[in-house]
């Protein structure tokens, strides 16, 4: 979301509704996306007329903090929806996350930590959390990397490795899909 932004910085349009129908058309986007994983984006704003909302921005700067604010109550909501699983076996793969995130793990070793098959465990995923195990799982380790980005004491480097990334590139590549900011940018916005 950050390279759209900064795109759009660098454009001179002539007209304020050429940025209203940019920012419509990510608004569309980002809804779409949502509604796959079962989270309407209507509910953190006035869906009626988000043309008004649009045109109450200063400038690209209030807009793009808007949709990172939008951005960041979709993730809340969708780790509040995942943490409600019906399944005992979803339930006690969610413990082994929450315990073991920064070590190496993956669906077969949690599956076999808990006695079923990884096929079972993703289909159960899928079924209770609407969410597949490997999302839930960098869903997680991101919320616990912003975390410790936040406490400004170690490195980006330091904490991929905190969080069961062991590929600095790859541990920027997924915060960013995750929170549309790199680590660097997110560190930025919480000083």
């Amino acid at each position: 979301m950050n390279d759209i932004f900064k795109q759009l910085g660098t454009m001179q349009p002539t007209v304020d509704s050429f940025y209203r129908i940019s920012f419509l058309d990510l608004l569309s986007t980002l809804k779409r996306a949502w509604i796959e994983r079962d989270i309407d984006l209507n509910r953190f704003f006035d869906p009626v007329n988000p043309q008004q909302i649009f045109r109450s921005f200063k400038n690209l700067q209030e807009a793009e903090k808007w949709f990172h604010s939008i951005m960041k109550n979709a993730f809340e909501a969708a780790q509040s929806h995942a943490q409600s699983p019906e399944s005992p076996y979803v339930e006690q793969a969610i413990g082994i996350i929450h315990r073991k995130y920064a070590q190496e793990i993956s669906q077969s070793t949690v599956a076999d930590a808990i006695g079923i098959s990884a096929s079972y465990l993703s289909r159960l995923f899928k079924e209770d959390l609407n969410i597949g195990f490997s999302d839930f799982l960098c869903a997680y380790r991101i919320e616990k990397a912003k975390e410790l980005l936040k406490e400004n004491r170690y490195s980006n480097k330091e904490i991929a490795r905190m969080t069961g990334f062991q590929d600095d590139a790859y541990f920027a590549r997924i915060f960013k899909r995750y929170t549309g900011m790199t680590p660097k940018e997110y560190r930025k916005t919480e000083e």
